[in-house]
């Protein structure tokens, strides 16, 4: 059996976006997903989190890290994890939108602000990511580009064509208003 796979490269996804955070200043920088399960993209995006961190020198805190389920309603309990865990970090990467979206919602109800209070990256660059408030700066992945690849995958295995095939598409970070940067405050 012959298995077509079309990807992006989840690794470095996540790397740009904590990169990109930690550019802007964050040090402490929570990491919001669904269960890093043993492979998958929330792994690779995991381990791409981790790289970024490994380069700027910062070790990870197991306590910065908030795993549930990629859902709205599980990102919309965080902030009052982080505050629970009196944690004080200043910026999250989501490893999708629609939980950036439910952070933003839910710090709201806290009285906290989005980026003042907290910065956030979110993954997939939904059409939803440009229309939440603030907009969400996020790593774009052409997902119509994945479906196109996909069509001509399946017709090139119906005309024959069993050569196994992998795409990595490009992804590229989209800055929008949901980070600030970030200077250390004396206190």
């Amino acid at each position: 059996e012959v298995f077509h796979t079309i990807g992006i490269d989840d690794r470095l996804g996540g790397q740009l976006a904590t990169r990109y955070l930690l550019d802007k200043g964050h040090r402490r920088i929570a990491f919001v997903s669904g269960s890093v399960s043993e492979q998958g993209v929330i792994q690779k995006r995991f381990l791409g989190y981790m790289d970024a961190l490994n380069e700027a020198g910062i070790a990870m805190d197991e306590k910065s890290l908030y795993l549930g389920t990629v859902s709205y309603d599980f990102a919309l309990s965080v902030p009052e994890e982080m505050q629970r865990r009196g944690n004080r970090e200043t910026a999250a990467f989501t490893t999708a939108d629609i939980l950036g979206m439910g952070l933003v919602k839910g710090l709201r109800r806290l009285g906290r602000r989005v980026p003042e209070d907290l910065s956030i990256v979110g993954f997939d660059d939904l059409d939803l990511a440009r229309m939440s408030d603030p907009s969400l700066t996020t790593v774009h992945q052409d997902i119509a580009e994945k479906g196109r690849c996909a069509v001509q995958m399946i017709l090139d295995a119906v005309e024959g064509r069993t050569d196994k095939q992998e795409s990595i598409l490009p992804i590229r970070l989209v800055e929008r208003e949901s980070v600030a940067r970030h200077t250390e405050k004396e206190g």
